[in-house]
């Protein structure tokens, strides 16, 4: 089980010669896109083979869109929310959560999925807009 993008090295064992499906070539590092089954036949020194089997699964990366930055006014403060997903989530508040209420600063999140596929954070600006400046009217 790998995750997407993570390469991976098949290498035969007890024989002499391995001829791998799919354009495998053996003990040499490659990044499988999709799950699929990779089937090696091993080579003797007498000529004799047999075959064998191993299934690659290719878990995706965790979806990750904190959304475009926000502005609120001074003092307010505003929801982030991750989105849903069997993952665990890292804010650089140190929080763990799938949603902060936060202010006026920056803040990036990392989310790792059960399958244990980071995903580079991605960062989210909040920033205060100031109230305007209300004046008492002269009489």
């Amino acid at each position: 089980i790998v995750c997407l993008g993570e390469s991976v090295i098949l290498s035969g064992s007890g024989a002499n010669n391995y001829t791998w499906d799919n354009n495998i070539t053996d003990a040499t590092a490659f990044t499988p896109t999709a799950t699929a089954t990779y089937t090696v036949t091993g080579t003797d020194a007498n000529g004799c083979s047999n075959t064998d089997v191993v299934d690659v699964s290719v878990n995706p990366l965790p979806v990750l869109d904190l959304g475009n930055d926000v502005a609120i006014c001074t003092g307010d403060s505003t929801l982030l929310d991750a989105g849903t997903g069997p993952t665990n989530y890292l804010w650089n508040t140190g929080d763990t959560t799938q949603n902060i209420t936060v202010g006026e600063g920056q803040y990036w999140l990392t989310l790792t999925s059960c399958q244990n596929c980071s995903f580079n954070s991605d960062t989210i600006s909040v920033r205060y807009n100031q109230p305007p400046n209300i004046f008492s009217p002269t009489i």
